[in-house]
């Protein structure tokens, strides 16, 4: 119970007003859907009840009906046309709410004017329209149950007591009028609940919808700036990194003992592994910057190679490790700066981690194909955890 009471103080508050406007939309969505069928069964009636009745009191009250249906088309094109601001929609259903009561007046009118005396099928036709009606109407109506009660009560209620007062032979069917009266605003407001609970669930979805997107931006915009940071940086860190560099092997290049160049050997080590690492650095910060970017060219790999043998080579003279670059004649499609990049990780994460033996580069032509394959005499990497090579920040226990 305290869980689900927090989930619920977690939820965003709904304004009623906003439920209201959105059953209200519906309203007037749904009422659209009179218009032709109030029409047609007007039309209906009056064609089935002229031979029957008075002809001047049935033409009177098929205007009357039509003034209801021109009062609901002008409520609905005029909320269509003044498109509610928020707030607003309920005023503009109540308004439909006295419109639909004008309606149901009107046909209840129907028994009162026409129900007795009256031919049996006349007594049918009426009852049977009427229950129709107030049927049909509960799905059109279902948002807005003050709608629904303004037209339904009374048609059925004027029907029951027209029907009982025809004496003790109807007053079962009265009553049974009364029932499906009670029934139909019972099953109204049972869907009517369910209507509202779907449209609070949808505002709910919608708000943390929103919420998720503007969390998302956030975070978008703090790892942008991130990287940004990062690339700032590792960029400000390379100069100072090279400049000690120098330094080194100037001091190396003058050193008389040997404990000195042992000593400049493990510094350039070291510096080494954190030109390497911020080299890293710069190139994930880059890439989550949207800073890096694919130009795809016509490149010479044996230049390359010999490239890249020159830069290890000393790293490998180092660490007395015998490092091979085999490359023949051969042209690729490629971006030079990216492959630059991959080569060099792979060659220095190589030879960092391979204590004695060597470290082999191979550049082969296969089926229209340039494979690159980079080998080492290192401890590799285990089966079960060669699937995580590619995850962010992913480093084994023991490197």
């Amino acid at each position: 119970m305290p869980e689900e009471s927090a989930t619920n103080e977690a939820m965003p508050a709904i304004s009623s007003s906003a439920v209201a406007d959105e059953l209200a939309r519906l309203l007037f969505r749904n009422a659209t859907l009179v218009v032709a069928p109030s029409i047609l069964v007007g039309g209906l009636v009056l064609g089935v009840l002229f031979p029957h009745v008075d002809v001047v009191m049935l033409l009177a009250w098929g205007a009357a009906v039509a003034i209801t249906i021109v009062l609901r088309i002008f409520l609905i094109v005029g909320y269509w046309r003044a498109s509610p601001p928020p707030g607003g929609g309920a005023r503009w259903a109540n308004m439909y709410s006295v419109a639909t009561f004008v309606a149901g007046a009107v046909w209840g009118l129907l028994p009162v004017l026409f129900l007795a005396p009256a031919p049996p099928e006349v007594f049918l036709g009426i009852t049977m329209t009427l229950v129709g009606i107030a049927a049909g109407s509960m799905g059109l109506y279902t948002s807005w149950p003050a709608a629904y009660v303004a037209f339904t009560t009374p048609v059925l209620l004027t029907l029951s007591v027209c029907i009982l007062l025809q004496g003790e032979d109807f007053v079962l069917l009265g009553m049974m009028g009364v029932a499906a009266y009670v029934v139909y605003l019972g099953i109204a407001l049972l869907a009517y609940s369910r209507l509202r609970e779907g449209v609070l669930i949808q505002f709910r979805n919608r708000e943390l919808a929103e919420r998720l997107d503007a969390e998302k931006a956030r975070a978008e915009r703090e790892s942008h700036a991130k990287s940004e940071l990062l690339a700032g940086i590792s960029h400000d860190l390379r100069q100072p990194l090279q400049s000690v560099h120098l330094y080194t092997d100037m001091l190396r290049q003058q050193s008389v003992s040997q404990t000195a160049e042992d000593i400049t050997d493990k510094i350039n080590h070291s510096l080494w592994s954190v030109t390497c690492m911020v080299n890293q650095l710069l190139d994930l910060s880059r890439m989550e910057a949207g800073g890096v970017e694919v130009n795809m060219q016509a490149v010479e790999l044996e230049p390359l190679a010999e490239r890249l043998y020159g830069q290890f080579m000393l790293r490998a003279d180092q660490k007395g490790i015998e490092l091979e670059v085999d490359c023949p004649p051969l042209h690729g499609w490629a971006d030079p700066v990216l492959l630059t990049r991959v080569l060099d990780n792979l060659v220095a994460n190589a030879l960092r981690y391979t204590e004695e033996g060597d470290v082999c580069v191979v550049f082969s032509a296969v089926d229209e194909q340039i494979e690159i394959d980079v080998l080492d005499s290192g401890p590799g990497i285990p089966a079960e955890q060669q699937e995580r090579i590619f995850d962010a920040f992913y480093q084994l226990e023991d490197s």
